[in-house]
């Protein structure tokens, strides 16, 4: 029970006072203000189905678009999937799926509740839950995350790095070798044939305080479902902004559209981009 009330409290609870968090912005631009508390209360009192809950909080009609796992780690550390599922799949069908696999802490597919974490129709990661996932400035103007590439070239993942550096508050880089390890921060990015059931998968851990934790995060692009130049690419962007901190865009014209189709949006939205800077990375 208390691995489940701890988990929910840290994906729902707020920030400790020394760290730095934005205002929630509206699509109006006005600054806002969330009762969190209220949302940790409600987890604590839903017990062990208390983690997939929070771990799916966020915006109406985005939350049943993907699938996603919660599992505790330690007192401070949540294991946190996002499975944006394959062409043709729907979330029903993944989580079943997933389930099968013996994925630990999946929550059911489902509608949730609106965040305050957005501009406009861009939301931060957990669609719209304040305050927002992110890195760590670790005493750089912004934070500064490597992309290393582990993909064959095949994959658009230095294009996809390129798209999301154009983006101020947070500094992209690709590398195809070892990571800067000094004060800097390190996505691991690899493909393969997962299977059936999802396109792409972020998984990641978060602290107490909500950042991601350095060595945790995980990319992976699946063969599977990349039929085409546009299926990599927009992968490729969607699970990339995932570990940047970004969430869904209700826009079909982002690549962070939360629902794989023919569109194959292959870039971010200006919505996203401008999401990074004022409300994730301000």
């Amino acid at each position: 029970m208390w691995a489940a009330l701890a988990a929910a409290a840290l994906l729902a609870g707020p920030l400790p006072a020394t760290a730095r968090t934005p205002p929630p912005v509206t699509a109006a631009g006005n600054a806002t203000t969330e009762a969190d508390a209220s949302a940790v209360d409600a987890a604590a009192g839903a017990g062990a189905s208390a983690v997939g809950a929070a771990a799916g909080a966020g915006a109406a009609g985005l939350g049943d678009r993907e699938v996603w796992s919660a599992r505790q780690v330690n007192d401070d550390v949540v294991e946190v999937g996002v499975y944006t599922p394959g062409d043709g799949v729907t979330p029903q069908e993944l989580y079943r799926e997933l389930d099968r696999q013996g994925v630990r802490g999946l929550r059911r597919p489902a509608a949730a509740r609106a965040g305050q974490c957005r501009l406009g129709t861009a939301y931060a990661l957990e669609d719209g839950r304040c305050p927002p996932i992110r890195w760590a400035w670790a005493g750089y103007p912004d934070p500064q995350v490597h992309f290393r590439d582990r993909t064959p070239r095949a994959w658009p993942v230095k294009e996809a790095v390129r798209a999301w550096n154009r983006a101020p508050g947070v500094d992209s880089h690709w590398t195809d070798r070892g990571c800067p390890r000094e004060r800097r921060h390190c996505v691991e990015v690899r493909s393969g044939d997962f299977g059936s059931g999802w396109a792409g998968n972020t998984t990641y851990r978060m602290t107490m305080g909500r950042n991601f934790v350095d060595g945790s995060v995980l990319v992976r692009l699946n063969d599977r479902y990349a039929t085409s130049t546009a299926d990599r690419r927009s992968t490729a962007c969607h699970e990339l902004g995932h570990a940047l901190g970004v969430g869904h865009n209700t826009s079909t014209a982002s690549c962070m559209y939360p629902v794989d189709n023919a569109l194959d949006r292959t870039q971010p939205h200006r919505g996203d981009v401008d999401l990074l800077r004022r409300v994730i990375y301000p």
